[in-house]
């Protein structure tokens, strides 16, 4: 197994907002094309959530999430250093660091053959699913760590060329085009 998939919410009941409380993030919260999850926008609930999702999981660097209901799919890196929990819509994906390179897992899930899988094995109802033990059973390319490790190096070299100098009335600056 290259990953741990995991459902942060497994009730699969959405917590009361709690206007004053803490993001509770899913796809539609995040910006696919830049990889940015907008905190300020997402439902808020109570901090209790957060502490209950705790003892059954912690955010890593390289850990992601993707969509399980409605949007299927749809691979988003998570940060370490927010406070938020996640939707009972996504599962959490914690990749195996000795096994796979998260970002080479990352792209293996938005990869044809992977999108192929996630289109076989849900199910529709009013709202396409895919539940834990679907997402436990997709196949991902698999080659040696060393490989995986030098695609990741050439995904963050495009990264880094995709940085334009640019100036406005003046002043000058970088703009940010991708963030991984």
């Amino acid at each position: 197994m290259v990953a741990d998939a995991i459902d942060p919410q497994p009730s699969h009941r959405a917590p009361p907002i709690d206007k004053n409380g803490i993001p509770y993030i899913s796809i539609k919260d995040c910006d696919y094309n830049t990889g940015k999850i907008d905190f300020e926008k997402a439902r808020k609930v109570n901090v209790k959530v957060l502490q209950e999702q705790k003892t059954k999981y912690q955010i890593h660097n390289g850990d992601m999430m993707i969509g399980k209901i409605g949007t299927i799919g749809y691979p988003v890196f998570l940060p370490t250093y927010e406070t938020y929990t996640l939707s009972a819509n996504v599962i959490l994906i914690q990749p195996n660091k000795s096994k796979v390179q998260p970002c080479f897992l990352k792209y293996s899930l938005e990869s044809p053959y992977v999108e192929s899988q996630f289109d076989k094995a849900k199910h529709s109802t009013s709202q396409s699913a895919f539940g834990i033990l679907k997402i436990r059973k997709i196949k991902v390319m698999n080659p040696e760590l060393s490989i995986q490790n030098q695609f990741a190096d050439f995904v963050n070299q495009v990264d880094k060329s995709k940085y334009q100098e640019v100036s406005v009335t003046g002043w000058q600056g970088i703009l940010i085009c991708c963030n991984i």
